[in-house]
């Protein structure tokens, strides 16, 4: 199978900086540090030409990845850190302009399942597509929504003895502003197009997002991920699903897989913008939202207060 060509996606914002108010390095002590997104950096390359040996594109643009020269790949973690520190100084100031009106949305996607090694059969457009058609039923032009794509890798088992089998799970995260009317008319809306199943027994989770520096920096970092994970879930006595605790990092094979399929998406294949769109080095709004409220200054305050260590958030931050 010929190989697509790899796509600089990320914006020329290698040398941003971020107002020190708004630096996500500053306010989430876990944040991946340059060390660290170098390191995985080099550990990819390695997975790459162990098991994707034949994309050799890919290899020579991590491999010649630089502070002055980066690849500016979905599939970089170094070139993915400094996307997700610009997109923090983007919309932080949005969310605390309101920060009541917000809710964080999770959706699974039951029909977006592949097997290791099937991931490149996935469209995200058609995903992307399937979410923004819900919000239309609403009423698009009355909700701003920032949000990304999240790959899970489930390991599935009859029981934990049997033989496993490993499956990508698609899902999404977001940040959605709009009105407590409307806001329970997504809600509906959301859990009746997409059900329970055998393998999502939730797949909607839809929550007001809390005004406070913590959860604001904590959502808006799980909704654009850098690092993801494998889920261990087998069948107890009762024949039921059980998802086993702890989370394990992407067995190598896998991470090539997820690297190679990324480094061959835009950046609107990965961040969904409502009510909001990229100006060169900017978010702006192109919809309406508040001024800021009594209870955005008060967030605003939080950001000032010492860096706490965030125990839940550890591995995925």
């Amino acid at each position: 199978m010929q190989l697509k060509p790899i796509i600089r996606a990320i914006p020329d914002i290698m040398r941003y900086k971020p107002e020190n108010l708004y630096d996500v390095r500053k306010h989430l002590a876990d944040f991946e540090t340059f060390k660290l997104a170098n390191k995985r950096r080099k550990s990819l390359v390695r997975f790459l030409r162990k098991y994707r040996s034949n994309d050799l594109d890919l290899i020579k643009a991590l491999e010649n990845c630089s502070p002055k020269h980066p690849c500016r790949t979905l599939a970089c973690p170094r070139c993915m850190r400094k996307l997700r520190i610009w997109l923090f100084d983007q919309v932080v100031p949005l969310i605390t302009e309101a920060p009541r009106r917000w809710f964080f949305v999770t959706v699974i996607f039951e029909e977006h399942r592949y097997q290791r090694g099937e991931l490149h059969k996935f469209d995200p457009k058609k995903l992307i597509e399937r979410f923004r058609a819900a919000l239309r039923k609403v009423g698009i032009e009355h909700i701003v929504a920032f949000g990304g794509l999240d790959y899970c890798e489930e390991t599935r088992m009859q029981d934990f003895n049997s033989s496993p089998t490993y499956t990508w799970c698609v899902h999404t995260h977001h940040l959605v502003y709009v009105s407590d009317e409307k806001a329970e008319e997504l809600r509906r809306i959301l859990r009746e197009r997409f059900r329970d199943s055998p393998y999502a027994r939730r797949p909607v989770q839809f929550a007001r997002h809390k005004a406070d520096k913590y959860t604001i920096f904590q959502a808006t970092s799980y909704c654009v991920k850098s690092v993801y994970n494998s889920a261990i879930v087998a069948r107890s006595p009762s024949g039921q699903s059980a998802r086993k605790k702890g989370r394990k990092r992407l067995h190598g094979k896998s991470q090539a897989e997820l690297a190679a399929f990324q480094a061959r998406q835009n950046l609107g294949d990965r961040v969904l913008l409502v009510g909001l769109k990229r100006n060169q080095k900017s978010i702006i709004r192109t919809r309406t939202t508040p001024t800021i409220t009594a209870a955005g200054f008060k967030a605003i305050s939080y950001l000032n207060v010492p860096i706490r260590k965030w125990d839940d958030f550890s591995s995925i931050v």
